[in-house]
């Protein structure tokens, strides 16, 4: 072999080596971003609805037999701000769905209003923190492609019925 063909594949060696480090350490990083991202929201869903339980179980404990319309503003203040985020988690949004933490939290308000018992709406937001929490450790899940495609064409399917039901 030539010295130059030699050099020319110690060269292509060299930048394939270099690519593929490049490549590995920015797909590291896009993974480590989007693990601290949703940790971020898991974060804030845990901070936000710990301050709401802490403003809504307040004038229950011990409870107060007429509550004032501006701690009522308050309650209500606190439990919309409490759905709001749980609504507008973006990145966690299936995890929460498939995980029932927005049926768990509003059983526990209803149930606080219904009866007015703080102790009970403490036992039922205690598992769901716990919940939330284990939720944010653990890593998140894999999207499956199989899964995946079969929503992509039932999708496809729903919108191509929906305009043959238009037409008519």
């Amino acid at each position: 072999m030539q010295q130059s063909t030699i050099t020319f594949i110690v060269a292509g060696i060299g930048v394939g080596g270099a690519l593929l480090t490049f490549v590995l350490t920015k797909s590291t990083q896009e993974a480590r971003a989007q693990r601290e991202e949703r940790r971020q929201e898991y974060r804030e869903l845990v901070t936000i609805l710990t301050k709401c339980y802490m403003r809504i179980v307040s004038p229950y404990d011990p409870p107060i037999p007429v509550i004032d319309p501006e701690l009522q503003r308050q309650i209500t203040d606190a439990k919309l701000e409490a759905f709001q985020v749980l609504q507008d988690r973006i990145v966690i949004a299936d995890e929460l769905e498939n995980a029932g933490i927005l049926d768990t939290w509003t059983g526990a308000v209803v149930s606080l209003e219904r009866n007015a018992d703080s102790v009970g709406f403490a036992k039922k937001f205690r598992p769901l923190r716990e919940q939330i929490t284990r939720m944010a450790n653990r890593p998140p899940p894999k999207e499956h492609s199989l899964r995946l495609l079969y929503n992509r064409l039932r999708y496809f399917r729903e919108i191509r019925r929906f305009k043959k039901r238009n037409r008519l």
